[in-house]
């Protein structure tokens, strides 16, 4: 691959053969080295900003001379009691061409908004970003939105973008970094009563901080990154939202108790499913048991290790007991439970109504019907003597 010369002060690159010139005259290496303030040797500068450096160097040896002569007739004038000097004018600064800044800055379109990147349409009208809109962007954001930039309407008010237009995530993201879609993230942030707002986070950063590390895994180190915090600061924060929502939010949406078995049947079971299982009994209830698998990294503790490996799948990974109505409502599930030779779905479900696993035995009631698959062939006779149909 050819070698890329690129300019010394304008960082101009791919330069040609004729559009390039080593920097060897020692006049010219010496000024560009006080002015760039490190060592220019052999490097390379386009003859566009070689003339103007030549211009300046004359400039600066001119004023340089003028000073000198000023400097010498100041010296004669010395014995001269009746002369006043002048004040000598600062020597000239030299800044350097071009300063880079390091902002953010929004594309220019005029199809999609700079906000929430919504396209454009007949129905969903867009407008130009106004002057003091723009200005507000760069004074509390540090972003640079183009002239003729468009954005949505809704975002502003007057001739300003509203404070909740900064902080506005798409639908699109709230599903891809929490897997709740924008509404749902709002109610159970409602349903998160007792979850302390301090001045690094509020509760809604706090609740995302959790699911966005449940939907994709990241470390910590990473997250702090994206939210801005100390590590230890997102230990905390996961620590108190999972305390959150294991005492307002979960006992109100999941487990055997927060739903009556009247309920249940009335509301939960499909009319297929009661022709099939329940002859049309309208009080029978109808459950979907089956046991899925949570995949886990291999543990350096070696009986957990041995504990959590699945001949079966060949990986570590950990069992939890999906309880499904007939219309595909979960309203608990078991476990999680280890993944050895002890814990199959028949052993399961017999330790869980031998346990009285939140509640079950006092939950369902006789003539149940449970639908389950051959792995709970062993728990057959089981479920049979405690009345259940299955």
């Amino acid at each position: 691959m050819a070698k890329s010369y690129s300019c010394v002060l304008c960082n101009k690159t791919h330069l040609t053969v004729n559009n390039r010139r080593t920097i060897i005259n020692e006049k010219l290496r010496d000024y560009l080295a006080r002015t760039l303030k490190r060592n220019v040797e052999n490097e390379t500068i386009c003859l566009k900003c070689r003339a103007q450096v030549y211009r300046d160097m004359k400039t600066v040896m001119n004023s340089q001379q003028i000073r000198q002569g000023i400097a010498t007739c100041q010296s004669n004038d010395e014995d001269d009691p009746d002369f006043l000097a002048e004040e000598t004018l600062p020597s000239e600064l030299i800044s350097p061409k071009s300063i880079q800044l390091n902002l953010s800055s929004t594309s220019k379109s005029h199809r999609r908004c700079t906000l929430c990147q919504k396209n454009s349409s007949n129905r969903h009208r867009q407008v130009v970003v106004p002057h003091e809109a723009r200005t507000q962007a760069f004074i509390e954001k540090c972003i640079v939105i183009p002239t003729n930039s468009r954005c949505c309407p809704n975002h502003l008010l007057g001739n300003y973008f509203t404070q909740e237009s900064f902080k506005d995530t798409r639908e699109e993201d709230y599903q891809r970094l929490t897997g709740l879609t924008r509404n749902q993230f709002e109610a159970v942030a409602n349903t998160v009563t007792d979850l302390r707002k301090s001045e690094i986070r509020s509760v809604k950063t706090c609740l995302a901080i959790l699911l966005v590390k449940l939907r994709t895994g990241l470390s910590n180190s990473i997250l702090a990154i994206l939210f801005s915090l100390e590590i230890h600061q997102i230990q905390r924060t996961t620590h108190a939202a999972r305390s959150s929502l294991m005492k307002s939010f979960v006992p109100s949406f999941f487990g055997f108790q927060h739903m009556s078995h009247d309920k249940f049947t009335r509301d939960l079971t499909t009319p297929t499913a009661r022709t099939l299982f329940a002859d049309n009994q309208q009080d029978t209830e109808i459950l979907v048991l089956d046991g899925t698998y949570i995949y886990l990294q291999k543990s350096p503790h070696h009986h957990f290790q041995k504990q959590t490996y699945s001949m079966h799948k060949g990986r570590s990974l950990v069992k939890p007991m999906v309880i499904v109505a007939t219309d595909g409502y979960i309203p608990n599930v078991l476990g999680p439970y280890y993944a050895d030779g002890h814990n199959n779905d028949a052993s399961i479900i017999k330790h869980a109504f031998k346990t009285n696993a939140d509640e079950i035995n006092t939950w369902m009631h006789e003539d149940d019907v449970m639908v389950v698959d051959r792995g709970f062939r062993d728990a057959e006779e089981f479920l049979k003597k405690n009345e259940f149909q299955s």
